[in-house]
């Protein structure tokens, strides 16, 4: 089935939002955890465009048996923009800019832009209903760091590279 945009009040963009909380406190150890996700897509025959964001806080104490105390905390917070357009057919040109900050992996900011060939296995004319992509990004992604590497780096220049499958698929109901 392929949809008019007069049939879609949304002109196609389909919105998502997710959070969740964890907290857990115990007389020797405690954790809270908070994850929110969120994005926006607009898919039709010519044009794929996704915009996502994410963000995660974590927290955990523990007394050890000494009296002392532990206490971790991790962070997150990513940013990541896509942008297709169908060559026609079955083919379609990436470009694809994300941005994350990440305790976790030792990433102050870190930013990367990846232009990218994307093969969809359905037409792009079924793309609002349906679609199965795998796409090869080649790129850049610049890092800062919040401390010094085990290679004496705090911030540096790579090449990048990537393939990424995805498989969407639409069923109205009602």
């Amino acid at each position: 089935l392929i949809v008019d945009p007069a049939d879609d009040p949304w002109n196609f963009w389909v919105f998502r939002f997710s959070a969740n909380g964890r907290f857990n406190n115990e007389d020797r150890r405690s954790n809270r955890n908070i994850t929110a996700n969120a994005s926006a897509n607009r898919t039709t025959e010519d044009w794929k465009l996704r915009v996502t964001g994410s963000l995660r806080y974590d927290d955990r104490k523990f007394i050890l048996n000494s009296g002392a105390e532990s206490f971790a905390l991790t962070r997150q917070v990513s940013l990541t923009h896509q942008t297709v357009r169908s060559l026609g057919g079955r083919w379609g040109v990436s470009f694809k800019a994300a941005a994350l900050q990440a305790t976790f992996v030792n990433q102050d900011f870190t930013w990367g832009i990846l232009p990218g060939l994307e093969y969809n296995f359905f037409p792009y004319s079924e793309s609002s209903r349906r679609s199965f992509t795998i796409t090869y990004e080649l790129g850049i992604t610049h890092y800062d760091y919040i401390e010094e590497t085990i290679f004496e780096q705090t911030s540096e220049l790579l090449y990048d590279h990537g393939l990424q499958t995805d498989f969407d698929t639409v069923q109205p109901w009602g």
